[in-house]
């Protein structure tokens, strides 16, 4: 089986890889997140530069004149990674550089993270007098318990790679010439198994579930009956 992976590249270095509208857009656009037919199957989003992403695009938001016009961009933006969080295939992203504020939200959207050792992580949305605005905080909620989470987000304070790994922020640390390929792996393998419990899975995350209901209306799904046939007498 052929695994295709889409690619996207974080490529702004005059803004640090902030995340504006119009680039989540282009994600959005690029990774056919709204469509039901895609030609991949997985996504592996990576950077250029010394940031992974900076965050907001505060630059945008300056020359915004209303409350409203700012919040109708967040809703936006919630969205799309949304929408990126929920995707049923395997997503992977390579942190090559600092991911602050918004940044984090964007890392929380993906299923693993490989980092370089030398990346910050910080939670700066205290320091900008603001809190989450990207929905980031229940996608991270999959990544970091409740307290630590606040503690992080009271005291927006940095973390090394490593304490991001010891954490469970991020799921691997690699060199930087070694990141993507072990992105790469890692897509491969997950996306070589069947498919639909995987999306199933990625629907019912921070949800409670019953494992009944959930176990049954996967019972019987054409790649389930495939296995099964292995093992007819």
């Amino acid at each position: 089986m052929s695994i295709r992976i889409a690619r996207f590249v974080l490529d702004d270095p005059s803004s640090k890889n902030a995340l504006s509208l119009k680039q989540a857009e282009k994600l959005a656009k690029d990774l056919q997140l709204k469509s039901s037919k895609r030609n991949f199957d997985a996504v592996l989003v990576t950077s250029r530069g010394s940031h992974f992403c900076s965050g907001g695009n505060l630059s945008d938001y300056a020359g915004m004149k209303t409350p409203m016009q700012g919040k109708l961009v967040n809703r936006k933006i919630t969205a799309i990674l949304d929408s990126l969080s929920s995707l049923p295939v395997p997503t992977a992203c390579v942190v090559q550089g600092d991911c602050l504020g918004g940044g984090l939200e964007l890392l929380g959207s993906f299923d693993y993270v490989v980092s370089v050792p030398e990346a910050q992580f910080g939670f700066w949305q205290r320091k900008i007098a603001l809190s989450f605005g990207w929905g980031g905080r229940k996608r991270l909620a999959r990544r970091l318990c409740d307290s630590r989470l606040d503690q992080l987000a009271m005291s927006s304070r940095n973390l090394s790679a490593a304490e991001a790994l010891a954490n469970g922020l991020i799921d691997q640390i690699c060199l930087a010439s070694r990141a993507e390929e072990a992105a790469e792996q890692w897509l491969l393998q997950t996306a070589s198994l069947p498919a639909l419990p995987l999306e199933e899975l990625k629907k019912s995350i921070g949800k409670k579930v019953d494992e009944r209901k959930f176990f049954e209306k996967l019972w019987w799904n054409k790649e389930h009956l495939k296995v099964l046939q292995k093992f007819k007498r």
